[in-house]
Formats: C-alpha cells, structure tokens, sequence
C-alpha cells in the first residue's frame, strides 16, 4: 500500500495522539512499555491485511501480539520488538484516539508481564481486554458493546480465560460486560490507583480481582448485578424529587436503557424459563395481577452455585414502559412500499412527554456499523406523505390517560432496505427517551423478534412501464 492512499492526516494525527496524549497517560495509569529493541522508539505497523483476515470474512481495526515482547519466543512468532499492527483504512479523530488507547494498553500489559526474570502469568482474556477498555478516553469503541450487553444481559458470561477457544471471540456483548464491571471495580477503588495495581499483579483471573477489591468473587459478582438491577430501574423511573445523577442515556451513537428485565406474571403464568450463561446475570421482574398480598413459593432448577436475590421493587407511575409490535398486512399497497410499519405504545408519567424514538439493530457479532442505530425527534407537526420520507419515521397516533399513566401510540415507518442483506441480525430494539417536566430524562425500551417481510412486488406502473 502506497502512504498516498492513507486517509490525509492519519499518520501525523497518529503521532500526535501517541506522542501528546496516549503514551504518557498509559505509562502514568498502568506503567511504561519496555523498550524491547533497545533502538528508543514505539513501532506501529499499518497493514491493509487487518481488513482480510478469515479468508476476507473479518475486519478488525488493530491488535497487539504478545509474542513480540517475549526474547524467549523464536522468530517468526515473536518480532522481538515494541509495536503494535493497526489497519491502514483507519481515519484520524476521537475513534482513532480510542483504539491506540486500548491497543497501547495492550501493549503496556504485555510489557509489564513478560519482563524478564520476573515474568507474570499471561493475562485472561477478559481482564485484559477489559483493562484496555477502561483506559480508553470516549465510547466509539465500547457504546454498541455496552448496548448488547444490555439488551440481554444473561447470554453474555463476564469470565472467560480464553474467548477464541470458547468461541467468543470478539463477542461483542462479553466484551461489553467486563467493561462495565471493571469500571464498576475501579469505581469501588477510585483512590487506589487501580488500573497500576491490576497491571502489576502478580495474579490474573478471579484470584487478582478477589485481591484488589478485597471481596470473594461470588460476593463481589453479586454485588455487581445488584448494581446493575438498579441501573435499569434509575433509567425507567422518574424520580420525585430527584437527589442523584442522571444515567448515561446517549452513549457515543447508542442509547442506553440499563440491563433488559424479562417480566413474569405469576397470576397467569405458572412457571418461566431463563438460559443464563455461567457469570452472567439474568433479571426477572415479577408481577402478579393480586392486588392484596400474597405468599408465593418458587422453584428454581438451575446449575451448581447459582445466586438468586430477591430485590424488592416498588411499583409507582413514575415507570416507563415500551411495547412494539410489527403491523402485518397482506394487502397490495404494502407488498410494493418501500417501508415496514411498526406499531409502538409507551405508557409513563402523565407530566412526561415522547422526545424521541430510536431502532437499533442486535446481534452478539453485529458490527458498530451494521447496528445502524437510528432516531426520530417527535414532532408534533403533521408529517409528510410517506412516499416523501426516507429513513426512520414516525407519525404519533394517540395519547390518552389510563389509571395514572399516559399511554402515547405511534406508527413507525422502516425502510424496507434496512433488513435487507443482515444476516447477523438477531432482533430489533426499540427505545424511547422521555422527558419531564422537570427536564429529567429516562429511557424504556422493548427487544422483539426481526420480522418476516413478504417479498416486495413491482408497482404495477413499473411493470407496465417495462413493457
């Protein structure tokens, strides 16, 4: 590859990034990178290869072998040298400032562990890609990982040793999970130079973080998805007299919900299934149409040293709730739109109003791209024949008020080209944000199946047209 055919700018915003932002912070937080070579400088190679690994079926932006820091590992597996490879498609800005965050942080943790005489065990995977997320200043690298970890917390385990032999390589959602619970960690440890403390450890796995928190893992876990519980009842809830921050709702191009809650009713539902990965949380918001007080008895079939906690929620109109459904139809005006119609209902607060409607596309191995989250202002003006639109659109069809609660109904148009050519695609989520009166903010949301669209037909003028 020529230099010409770099992104103007990339190679000097490269240095400059490195040179004033990137290698002093990481060498304050973690440590410094040993100079392998003994020849002064920091290698990075750029390669157009990184955009055609697997035989072309894989993308990634820049990675860091371990190897290369280790004189015991014979050439070609280890370059004996400090560097790091990056993909020479990458553009200058905040995403660029991000991904050398985390792969010199990788750079750093190979350094510190593999010095000589006194090598540390290799890091888990896990923690040290989670190590490496937390030292990344903005969210272009972490906010749709963070989102599908959201969406469905329970599939997602948060300790894994090796992600390439439990085939979960760049898994997006486990890759979301540590991230929030290492920032979690070094929350609980914000005077404690955490991230210098993890990288030097002698120890890595469960027995490093039981260590550094001073908290047995399963209690520490616990005490994380307890936290998590909560996150997602601050983002749904409106508070009274409001008396704590705000949640993060617009995370880099994402929205935020805080982790899925399934519902159970018991008054109509005898029992419920949950598939939970092992270290990963599942959260079942229990609801019953009794208003009266009632003991109920449940039990629980699951694996060996299972946690179960019981969070008493208190119900209160304040709550934010989503519902979406896809509006199928046979008839012919629909077979040749070059849209998909959607059916929302969101019931919340009665001095609260819709602000906006977002669409986001799931899936464990979905691109940041391919995610293609999408937003729609409501506006309270009429909106324009759909034949004139592009792109997300949405029309409000009614709010009326029932048993405390708003409940605002919308039709939401999709292009028909946004499901087209998706093969990663699991499902959809749906979200809204919502706004008081008081300019408090808070988010519902609801996942649902990706629906089967009719094949399209040709209007008929085309079809007479062509002849």
């Amino acid at each position: 590859q020529k230099p010409e055919e770099l992104a103007a700018g990339l190679v000097s915003d490269l240095i400059a990034q490195l040179e004033n932002q990137v290698l002093d912070k990481i060498k304050r937080e973690c440590g410094p990178i040993r100079d392998i070579d003994g020849n002064g400088r920091f290698c990075i190679l750029l390669t157009p290869w990184l955009s055609r690994l697997q035989g072309g079926k894989t993308k990634i932006n820049g990675f860091v072998r371990p190897s290369d820091f280790r004189d015991n590992v014979a050439e070609p597996f280890s370059n004996h040298c400090d560097m790091l490879y990056l993909n020479s498609a990458l553009k200058p800005g905040h995403q660029l400032l991000d991904l050398l965050s985390h792969e010199v942080t990788h750079a750093a943790v190979s350094s510190i562990r593999t010095a000589g005489g006194h090598s540390l065990p290799d890091e888990e995977d896990w923690l040290n890609e989670g190590i490496a997320h937390l030292m990344e200043p903005g969210y272009t690298n972490r906010d749709y990982r963070i989102s599908e970890f959201f969406r469905s917390p329970q599939s997602y385990p948060l300790v894994i040793s090796d992600y390439y032999r439990a085939q979960l390589w760049r898994n997006h959602g486990c890759r979301g999970a540590v991230n929030l619970f290492l920032n979690w960690c070094n929350q609980r440890q914000s005077n404690s130079r955490f991230a210098r403390r993890f990288t030097h450890h002698r120890f890595t796995g469960t027995d490093k973080i039981e260590q550094l928190t001073a908290t047995p893992f399963p209690e520490l876990f616990r005490l994380w998805s307890l936290d998590l519980a909560r996150q997602s009842l601050i983002y749904n809830t409106f508070q009274a007299a409001p008396n704590r921050p705000e949640p993060l709702i617009h995370c880099g191009r994402f929205v935020l919900a805080g982790p899925a809650f399934k519902d159970w009713n018991l008054s109509d539902q005898n029992h419920t299934s949950l598939n939970i990965a092992s270290t990963a949380s599942g959260f079942l918001r229990l609801k019953s149409g009794n208003l009266r007080p009632e003991k109920r008895m449940i039990h629980v079939q699951g694996f060996p040293a299972m946690q179960l906690t019981l969070l008493k929620i208190q119900q209160t109109p304040q709550q934010v709730f989503l519902h979406a459904e896809h509006s199928s139809s046979e008839s012919p005006a629909d077979s040749i739109s070059e849209f998909s119609e959607f059916h929302l209902r969101c019931s919340h607060p009665i001095n609260s109003e819709v602000e906006s409607i977002h669409l986001e596309f799931n899936g464990a191995y979905l691109s940041q791209i391919a995610r293609q989250p999408q937003k729609r202002e409501i506006i309270a003006t009429a909106a324009p024949p759909i034949e004139q639109r592009s792109g997300l659109q949405v029309d409000k069809l009614e709010s009326c008020t029932r048993e405390e609660k708003r409940v605002t109904e919308f039709r939401v148009s999709v292009p028909r080209t946004s499901f087209e050519g998706k093969m990663e695609i699991e499902s959809l989520s749906w979200k809204a944000i919502l706004i008081s009166e008081s300019q408090q903010r808070r988010v519902a949301q609801f996942e649902m199946a990706l629906p089967t669209l009719s094949p399209r037909r040709l209007a008929k003028s085309v079809l007479e047209s062509a002849k």
